[in-house]
């Protein structure tokens, strides 16, 4: 799963003890160049699927950005299907749906799906009662591929959050109050709750960004901040049936970005940072919750998982743990994870190289997860 995408089946992720097979870590390497196109120099992953065997993602030249596809055994390829720059977000659980963004800066982005491999198609810019879009960017996807989530941004107005269903574009509103704009990130497996942010303006004419959640019945709940210190945060992740979000909150004073899990219970609760990082992110979540995907910022190595047990960890702490050979790889971000735990996709760089890699072999279902495997079914919902 990414940060847009998870699996239906419910599991924890045993981060501690012994993986149950060699743990590997794959480069993922470039697409060949297209007619036209200039060849890709970097690669970034954005989601991978829930049986761990295709990732998507976007690699970048000096002037485009190009939609990549690698499945196990086959390889990258450029699957743009577009003379145009596209960037990819989200998978649905079985692969089929893959939704980004297409476009280019001289003219307006488009919300996109591509669907079982194919061509590109835009969605509708037209919005249910706003009137047509100027910018439309895709940046989540239900696990049936039906649903898609992202945000609209208006001429002479500000931005919405939106879905799409059966082509039919709507606007999540603004959550009232004295909201001005939102944006939606990431749905959950079942399509139910949508997550992202609002913007808005205190009496003092303070701004703010503020972590939003959105259902049918509720409209658009605003999950608040972390502390009266902070005036930013947003909401980029959710687990299978929305009961947990991840994201981020800024400290007003401090400008330090962390990462956050929230539940109705808890509300926001930060994740904290690696040794000597600044900052924090949250860039995938396992299907439960249980497990936070994510990258630190200023320090060397800054990919992490997270679990309420154990706190931050090193990614590439641990995978030296496990006899992975890192040689020239940085590990920067970790993006997502496969429904049963065993292959992680992230981001990072080989010998100074921006590419994107794949870990196999590196966990596995709790006993007690196992048991909730008869729950079946696939699902998607990253990630920024």
């Amino acid at each position: 799963m990414s940060i847009h995408t998870v699996a239906a089946v419910f599991f924890s992720v045993t981060i501690a003890g012994t993986a149950s097979a060699q743990v590997t870590i794959t480069n993922l390497g470039l697409p060949a160049g297209q007619s036209g196109v200039a060849p890709a120099t970097s690669a970034a992953a954005a989601a991978i699927s829930s049986d761990g065997t295709t990732v998507v993602g976007t690699t970048s030249n000096n002037n485009w950005d190009r939609a990549f596809t690698w499945r196990s055994g086959q390889g990258v390829w450029d699957s743009s299907n577009v003379y145009r720059s596209a960037t990819v977000a989200a998978i649905n659980g079985n692969g089929s749906v893959v939704v980004g963004t297409t476009g280019v800066w001289w003219e307006s982005f488009r919300a996109t799906v591509w669907t079982n491999g194919g061509s590109a198609t835009e969605l509708s810019k037209g919005i249910s009662g706003l009137g047509e879009a100027f910018h439309t960017r895709a940046k989540g996807v239900s696990a049936d591929g039906q649903i898609i989530v992202g945000t609209a941004s208006m001429n002479g107005g500000p931005s919405h959050a939106v879905r799409w269903v059966n082509g039919t574009a709507t606007s999540l509103g603004t959550g009232g109050g004295t909201n001005t704009g939102s944006g939606a990130y990431a749905i959950s497996g079942n399509g139910n709750t949508i997550v992202g942010f609002v913007d808005g303006a205190r009496s003092n004419n303070a701004y703010y960004t503020q972590a939003m959640r959105w259902t049918a019945g509720t409209g658009i709940t605003e999950l608040g901040f972390q502390s009266m210190g902070v005036n930013y945060s947003q909401s980029t992740a959710t687990n299978f049936d929305g009961s947990v979000i991840a994201g981020n909150f800024q400290d007003a004073i401090t400008g330090i970005s962390t990462a956050f899990r929230w539940t109705s219970a808890s509300g926001i609760q930060s994740v904290g940072l690696l040794s000597g990082a600044t900052s924090s992110s949250i860039t995938g979540m396992s299907l439960s919750g249980d497990v936070l995907l994510g990258g630190c910022g200023g320090i060397t190595n800054g990919a992490f998982m997270w679990t309420q047990a154990r706190g931050l960890i090193s990614l590439y702490d641990y995978l030296i743990t496990q006899g992975v050979d890192l040689t020239g790889w940085n590990l920067n971000t970790a993006v997502g994870l496969s429904a049963d735990g065993s292959t992680l996709v992230g981001n990072g760089t080989f010998n100074g190289q921006s590419r994107s890699f794949v870990v196999s072999g590196l966990t596995i279902p709790t006993p007690a997860a196992l048991s909730l495997l008869a729950l079946g079914g696939l699902w998607s919902r990253r990630r920024k």
